[in-house]
């Protein structure tokens, strides 16, 4: 290996200074998309990557998790408003699921080979599990149980069946 590549996990100039910015933020701050401009000295459009690779690595390093405030920049969220970035990617998985579930009832499964078929079968199983899970029903009756911690997986199930 020459000594003029670069190593594939090499960050970014601009996501170590957008990471550096971040890192000033306390839950709450925002952070602009003029400020982003002023730092990287381009237009979001142009550093989105890099942002998100900063922002990436806080969250994986500290927790931190920052959500868009529409066309103003980014917010270091608080707890209750990363409950709420939860509460919305489970929306859009279910609404994924559901969708790749029209998709499997649009297939007429006795014309796939018998490997195919298992596979739709299978595929299928997981999905309808998947929107179930996810779904706002599902939701209440375990907010009904009153957790106090998070039920391991197969226990979850068996609230649902």
């Amino acid at each position: 290996m020459s000594s003029d590549k670069k190593p594939i996990a090499t960050v970014s100039l601009e996501s170590q200074l957008i990471r550096k910015r971040l890192e000033e933020c306390e839950v709450g701050d925002l952070v602009t998309y003029d400020q982003l401009k002023d730092i990287t000295k381009r237009e979001i459009l142009d550093c989105r990557g890099a942002f998100y690779t900063a922002s990436r690595q806080l969250f994986v390093e500290r927790g931190w998790l920052f959500g868009s405030v529409r066309g103003i920049g980014y917010k270091r969220l608080n707890p209750a408003e990363k409950l709420d970035s939860a509460e919305d990617r489970r929306k859009r998985i279910n609404r994924s699921a559901k969708k790749g579930m029209k998709v499997m009832a649009s297939i007429e499964s006795d014309k796939l080979d018998p490997s195919d078929r298992t596979r739709h079968f299978a595929l299928s199983s997981g999905l309808g599990a998947i929107q179930l899970a996810t779904s706002n029903k599902s939701m209440r009756l375990l907010q009904e149980a009153s957790l106090t911690s998070p039920l391991p997986p197969k226990e979850t199930l068996k609230l649902f069946a």
